[in-house]
């Protein structure tokens, strides 16, 4: 399916039976960045009582351009992380109430009176700033039972890998975590990207968000190769593919799979495509469906449907996968689903429920780089539709022989190489 919003890579592969553990999300130790207790009442008291007025906080704040935290700090003798927990609702202090407003061009008397009214609307009195402030726990080394593993290094290296691929600073970063109400400071970040620092659930959630990735993409490297080994923890390592694999096996709602039997299938076809090649997809299915093929993709959508349900039904009621291979499909982390049910159902290929067809060049990672795929790509459009139809065929009857005699591959014997002959010395030549 074509992915909402935009697409993020991840891949799954393979069955989980070779990894000798119990499937499910890779699990991280916890601890770094701790938000004090009392920060939770201040939380309850302005979410509560006072929802109107911080709304009305942040619709000031819409109204002056919505300016990063950082930059409203540089108007006010405030810190970034202050003004991001008034404008997420988390304090109650005055002084940082009337840095917001002013910060956003506002005159602060004029909202002291409601400030006051929402202050005394609920109980729990507003904790200062030291109880809100982040609270940093260091690793000094790298032994014993605080130390950080090698799945937490991972998550630095791999935080930094994806913030610099997006062009984003550290400074950046921190705008981006202030705005999801999960800041964590620069100096913080830094240290997280160097492995001094761990990182619990809430901040990979946090930073995943910031980057735009799931938080998969943070915990495990960036491709499905099995001959990428990956340190789960200090006395287990598996391949990336089955990592991967173990990190995508377990869902709430359950694994999508194809339909048990071909035969019983109600689409031959579920063609599996990222959003940019849409087109591609449509133009596929046309022809399938001209050929006599039944289909199902995102285009059989409609409007009131909800996207998640019916095309894991159909996905189920599928007799194949066909996916529309692309760079911006291997990006794209809600195919992986799509595609992966094939895969699980077929690793071996025996059935060909999974069927790549490409439409531009890309290097392919595990499993598309040992499928036969269906090149469509530098193909001219008659061409391209043929080559489809007739490898599909081939496809589901398991036959790769022509049914006609093919034309002798006639070839002109190349000529021998004509060397000039050697001089004969006349006979009557007294010469020597």
């Amino acid at each position: 399916m074509a992915e909402p919003g935009g697409s993020t890579l991840a891949a799954a592969v393979g069955a989980l039976t070779v990894m000798g553990v119990a499937a499910g999300p890779v699990a991280f130790a916890a601890a770094p960045l701790v938000i004090g207790a009392a920060a939770g009442a201040a939380a309850a008291f302005l979410s509560s009582a006072s929802g109107p007025f911080v709304e009305d906080l942040q619709e000031l704040r819409t109204r002056a351009g919505k300016p990063s935290y950082r930059e409203m700090a540089k108007r006010v003798d405030r810190s970034p992380v202050a003004l991001a927990q008034v404008g997420i609702g988390r304090v109650a202090e005055w002084e940082d109430v009337a840095a917001f407003v002013s910060a956003c061009g506002d005159n602060p008397e004029s909202w002291r009176a409601r400030w006051e009214q929402a202050r005394t609307s609920d109980a729990p009195s507003a904790p200062g700033p030291s109880a809100i402030a982040p609270v940093a726990k260091d690793v000094a080394d790298d032994t014993g039972a605080g130390a950080i593993g090698p799945s937490g290094r991972r998550v630095g290296e791999r935080l930094a890998e994806l913030r610099r691929a997006r062009g984003l600073t550290l400074a950046d970063l921190e705008d981006r975590l202030t705005e999801l109400g999960r800041p964590i400071v620069l100096s913080a970040l830094s240290k997280i990207e160097n492995g001094q620092r761990r990182v619990d659930v809430d901040d990979l959630v946090a930073l995943a968000a910031a980057l735009g990735v799931g938080p998969n993409m943070a915990l495990l490297p960036d491709d499905a190769r099995h001959d990428h080994i990956v340190d789960l923890t200090p006395t287990q390592a598996v391949s990336a593919a089955q990592a991967w694999a173990w990190a995508l096996h377990d869902r709430p709602s359950g694994p999508a799979g194809l339909a048990a039997s071909p035969e019983n299938a109600d689409f031959d076809f579920f063609i599996s495509y990222a959003s940019p090649d849409a087109d591609w997809a449509e133009w596929i299915a046309w022809h399938l469906e001209t050929a006599g093929w039944r289909t199902f993709s995102q285009r059989d959508l409609v409007i009131g449907d909800n996207w998640r349900v019916v095309l894991k039904d159909a996905l189920g009621r599928s007799a194949r996968v066909l996916a529309v291979l692309s760079p911006a499909y291997l990006d794209s982390a809600y195919v992986a689903e799509e595609w992966g049910a094939a895969w699980s159902s077929d690793p071996d290929g025996a059935a060909r429920r999974l069927t790549p067809v490409a439409v531009s060049w890309a290097d392919f990672p595990e499993p598309f780089d040992h499928i036969v795929r269906i090149n469509l790509f530098d193909l001219e459009e008659d061409e391209a539709a043929r080559q489809l139809v007739d490898s599909l065929r081939r496809n589901l009857a398991g036959k790769v022989r022509p049914d006609r005699t093919p034309s002798f591959p006639k070839r002109d014997r190349p000529r021998p190489e004509e060397r000039p002959l050697p001089e004969i010395p006349n006979p009557g030549s007294t010469d020597r």
